[in-house]
């Protein structure tokens, strides 16, 4: 089997750009709703709660409008990562409705078999700037899930979405390796989440 390497140039020619003149609400003439054949975002959160069942496919990537696009990003309802800083830091600062985005950070595809998680190649970027992310711990009992975003380049971003309701001042956590039950690790790295289910020991990719 041949594999073939992909710059980073070619990654993000691989992404077409969508040439609406409107705020992107047709499926079937903005190209960047083409491949996923849905809307990504509504007001009321309804359809990101209805993606989130899958958060562990990462095939199922949301692919959101783009520097490149025509759409005005004041109105275009496809753009979440161009409104602003929403980092809520370890604990959140308000109240979080389940759906509800919450943080983002860098994950590269893999070239090589470093790290391999649930048949993805991805891992979390820390070699830079200590990322909100990578303050965030694990829990066996989570209120957020990962998914991956992408934007301009097929190289995509980490996004952790509510899949509770979160409370002001909670803690926010998330499951480090999207694990099942054959994943557990027995006697290995103790788990000090304190979920009522915890599953005692730390997935393996930890």
């Amino acid at each position: 089997m041949k594999h073939r390497l992909h710059t980073m140039q070619q990654m993000d020619s691989d992404i077409p750009a969508c040439d609406c003149k409107d705020n992107c609400l047709n499926l079937f003439d903005c190209a960047c709703l083409e491949r996923p054949k849905r809307l990504n975002y509504d007001p009321t959160d309804e359809l990101m709660l209805q993606l989130l069942p899958w958060q562990q496919d990462f095939s199922r990537s949301i692919y959101e409008c783009k520097s490149k696009c025509s759409c005005q990003k004041t109105v275009c309802i496809n753009r979440v990562f161009d409104v602003g800083n929403k980092g809520r830091g370890v604990r959140a600062s308000r109240s979080l409705r389940r759906g509800e985005f919450v943080c983002w950070n860098h994950v590269y595809v893999m070239q090589t078999s470093l790290t391999i998680v649930d048949g993805a190649h991805n891992v979390t970027d820390v070699r830079t700037e200590l990322p909100i992310t990578s303050l965030i711990n694990h829990s066996c009992d989570p209120n957020m899930a990962v998914m991956p975003i992408r934007v301009d380049t097929m190289q995509p971003l980490l996004a952790l979405f509510a899949i509770k309701d979160i409370k002001q001042d909670e803690e926010l956590t998330y499951d480090y390796c999207l694990r099942s039950g054959q994943d557990v690790v027995p006697k290995g790295k103790p788990c000090n989440c304190g979920a009522r289910y915890c599953q005692a020991f730390l997935p393996f990719c930890v």
